[in-house]
């Protein structure tokens, strides 16, 4: 059943993507030959219309499955958390640092590095070679948006479960970052790891956890 609604939702995804590549080409098409009378502009015209129908469908299909493939991604690391291989919550802090910062590498959703620090386990710097000490030393109980130097961005997504503060995780974007990353990571953080991350506090018994009041 399972592997029904996943091809029935892949099926959805691909023509989501291809209406949204036509209407890119149909764009071009209708520019094209309402307004260029030369033949010789407008073959080239249209040919890069074609172009740039099929970049914007591939693009939509990428943007569109990228929750179906964090899911998949993150089912690894569930996986261990139920079976308990997870010794101390260093270890699974490493893991989904190394997911986020991995998985997202697509055009205008790249996290090029971030900082994780959950109950229980040590402060993590992955890919940082500038100062976030103003940042990470803050705690903070909502997602922010701060903007840095040199086209950086900072995604401050603190971890909270029922007004518990698990933890916090900051991720680094650079150069031009689509707003819907806010939007996939405090899904990340709400449907993923705050439930996963409090299992494995319980099961090591490290630390505890402070409640926002």
């Amino acid at each position: 059943m399972v592997s029904t609604y996943n091809s029935i939702y892949k099926i959805i995804l691909a023509g989501a993507a291809f209406l949204a590549g036509l209407l890119e080409l149909s764009v071009w098409w209708y520019v094209g030959f309402s307004f260029i009378e030369s033949f010789s502009w407008k073959v080239p015209f249209l040919f890069l219309g074609i172009i740039c129908g099929v970049l914007t469908g591939g693009y939509v299909w990428i943007l569109l499955r990228i929750p179906f493939e964090l899911t998949y991604r993150f089912d690894t690391i569930k996986n261990k958390v139920a079976l308990r291989e997870y010794q101390s919550v260093e270890a699974f802090q490493d893991d989904v640092a190394y997911l986020l910062i991995d998985f997202f590498k697509f055009p205008a959703l790249d996290i090029r590095g971030g900082y994780f620090k959950f109950s229980g386990a040590e402060p993590l710097y992955m890919n940082i070679d500038f100062d976030i000490d103003s940042i990470v030393k803050k705690e903070y109980y909502d997602i922010q948006i701060i903007d840095l130097p040199e086209r950086r961005k900072a995604f401050v997504i603190p971890v909270m479960i029922g007004g518990k503060r698990l933890g916090q995780m900051v991720l680094f974007t650079k150069g031009f970052t689509l707003f819907m990353l806010r939007d996939m990571l405090s899904d990340f953080e709400n449907q993923y790891l705050d439930d996963q991350l409090l299992h494995i506090i319980h099961n090591n018994s490290v630390t505890t956890i402070s409640t926002v009041n």
